[in-house]
């Protein structure tokens, strides 16, 4: 080995640490502090970029949790309904601020805070994918724009469900006006304030989801030019306000629909400027046959106008056929008047 070589493999060595990326490492969380950590906030501490944070099934029961590294979080048996975190109404539940952060099959709950009592995130890309929004509000009760989950940049939510929010809105939308965030088969049920609120001018995709029984206007806007699409969608006996609360004709709100089935609400399904939607594109205004809406079971009846078919739209909503005939349904003074239209 010449001088010259020797000198340019030195330089090489010492650089190459720096270059090698550092080994991922996965760590796993037990509710009872014998996992790898005592707590899921100290493996956030811990956590470096491509490290996996599994949680054990449990109630974990922390608050404020702050997490900037872009990582896997998710539960060890893939089900949100058994692995929680639960900020007990003393604060939030999760903030993370940076990084490319994957939150897969967990469940959050009873979370307070004024930006999204349960999940906020502001990093680069936040996916959630089969994940539990469960109660949640402003803070103090009522007061902060965040419900359930506050959504400072682009993301996306799929197959998730958001349930029993107190107040705010289940999902808080505010990205940039060059972002978008995306509702993907994911359910929305007994929400109060809404179901998602934008307050930017950024774009909203909703496909194949059902919002149902929420507590004012299901879909409402507080920025300036926030534009909601949406593919398949299902909004039904909102209490209180429309399946859509547009300005018109400052502000319509729905840039885009096709597919979707707006019924029973009681401020009107298709109102004002929006009556050029129904019957437009596959929109309707039909009872969706929820298989037993007192029980909260809203999974479609065979029968259903939104049951997928070969032909058509395919299918309208995020639940799928769960009974054979349609039954007995709860009856609204906005059901019997979308009876008689």
């Amino acid at each position: 080995m010449t001088r010259r070589e020797r000198l340019a493999a030195a330089v090489l060595l010492a650089f190459l640490p720096c270059c090698v990326p550092a080994q991922a490492t996965t760590y796993l969380i037990r509710p009872d502090g014998t996992g790898d950590f005592p707590t899921v906030g100290a493996a956030f501490a811990a956590a470096q970029d491509g490290d996996d944070v599994i949680l054990a099934a449990g109630t974990y029961y922390e608050r404020d949790l702050q997490l900037d590294a872009s990582i896997v979080l998710r539960s060890e048996n893939s089900d949100p309904e058994t692995t929680w975190l639960d900020a007990q109404w003393l604060g939030q539940g999760l903030a993370i601020s940076s990084g490319e952060v994957i939150v897969q099959d967990l469940g959050f709950r009873n979370g307070s805070h004024g930006g999204g009592g349960c999940v906020s995130y502001s990093g680069l890309y936040t996916t959630f994918w089969n994940c539990i929004f469960e109660g949640g509000d402003g803070a103090p009760r009522g007061t902060g724009p965040g419900g359930a989950v506050l959504a400072g940049a682009q993301g996306t939510f799929s197959y998730c469900t958001f349930r029993g929010t107190v107040s705010g809105a289940a999902a808080y939308v505010a990205p940039q006006w060059y972002e978008i965030v995306i509702f993907d088969h994911c359910l929305f049920a007994d929400n109060v304030g809404g179901a998602i609120v934008p307050n930017t001018e950024g774009q909203i995709q909703i496909s194949y989801c059902t919002i149902v029984r929420t507590v004012g206007a299901a879909l409402r806007n507080e920025g300036p030019y926030a534009q909601y699409r949406l593919y398949n969608v299902l909004i039904a006996d909102t209490i209180g306000g429309p399946a859509l609360a547009p300005d018109c004709p400052n502000q319509p709100l729905l840039s885009y629909a096709t597919c979707c089935n707006f019924f029973g609400n009681e401020g009107g399904d298709y109102p004002d400027c929006l009556a050029v939607w129904r019957g437009a594109d596959g929109n309707v205004s039909l009872d969706p046959k929820f298989c037993d809406v007192a029980s909260g079971d809203f999974r479609l009846a065979s029968d259903s106008p939104c049951a997928p078919s070969p032909t058509g739209c395919g299918g309208i909503g995020a639940l799928g056929v769960g009974c054979a005939v349609s039954g007995v349904q709860e009856s609204t003074w906005s059901r019997l008047k979308a009876a008689w239209r």
